[in-house]
């Protein structure tokens, strides 16, 4: 039996938001709506990976530190150069982004659907994490879950690094985020509720940059602060 659960960036499907982002990754892939026929190669990847691996996976906060234009382009090509090298297979990627649009765990054998009801019935101690902001798995979505999940726990990262938060952009990032997930999984008494309490009512705890930890009951959904991204932070996007 299942003890225990982390989920980072977790959310029990993926919401019309998502599905917009992978609707149009695929288009600048393919040149029709079935997905068979290629975009010209290079035009196709100069956009997809501009828009999957830069954009999206950041947060308008992280780009601001960029003090003008030119280094923001600048940025843009040298991190562009090395992605659009690999050259995913594109019928790769579109196959993937299909499964992720059809995902949600309420078609878990013997939930007939019903993902609230999946969600509910999950006996495992489950820790949540994710970032304040996402532009790809909307934060909501995964306060939203562990919401539904009886005894959850929900973890708020801080910082700019939006949907990459789990795997990071530096080492220094991974280790951060890893060093908050074994703390929560430390912290947490042996004893949970079994009942069908709902996650609201437990412990939503916010992580900040310097480690400080905050803690929230119920539906507390005061505004987060934190400082602007370092140039260190900036060095390492």
């Amino acid at each position: 039996m299942l003890r225990a659960i982390p989920g980072v960036e977790a959310d029990a499907l993926h919401g019309r938001w998502s599905q917009l982002v992978n609707e149009l990754s695929r288009r600048a892939l393919f040149a029709d709506p079935d997905c068979k026929v290629l975009s010209a190669r290079d035009d196709a990847m100069r956009l997809w990976v501009s828009l999957t691996q830069l954009v999206m996976p950041r947060i308008p906060e992280a780009l601001q530190a960029f003090a003008t234009p030119a280094l923001l382009l600048r940025w843009l090509e040298e991190r562009s150069t090395p992605l659009f090298e690999e050259r995913p297979d594109a019928f790769d990627g579109c196959s993937q982004s299909w499964a992720y649009d059809a995902y949600d765990v309420g078609t878990t054998p013997g939930c007939h659907g019903d993902t609230a009801g999946a969600l509910a019935s999950i006996r495992a101690a489950v820790l949540v994490l994710a970032p304040r902001l996402d532009l790809y798995n909307p934060a909501f979505a995964a306060r939203d879950a562990a919401a539904a999940i009886p005894g959850a726990r929900f973890v708020e990262l801080f910082g700019t690094a939006g949907h990459q938060s789990a795997s990071g952009v530096s080492l220094e990032r991974r280790r951060r985020c890893a060093t908050r997930l074994a703390r929560s999984c430390a912290a947490r008494p042996r004893g949970r509720p079994r009942g069908r309490s709902r996650g609201r009512a437990g412990l939503t705890e916010r992580v900040g940059a310097t480690g400080q930890r905050q803690h929230a009951h119920g539906n507390d959904q005061r505004p987060d602060v934190h400082g602007a991204p370092s140039r260190r932070e900036v060095g390492a996007m």
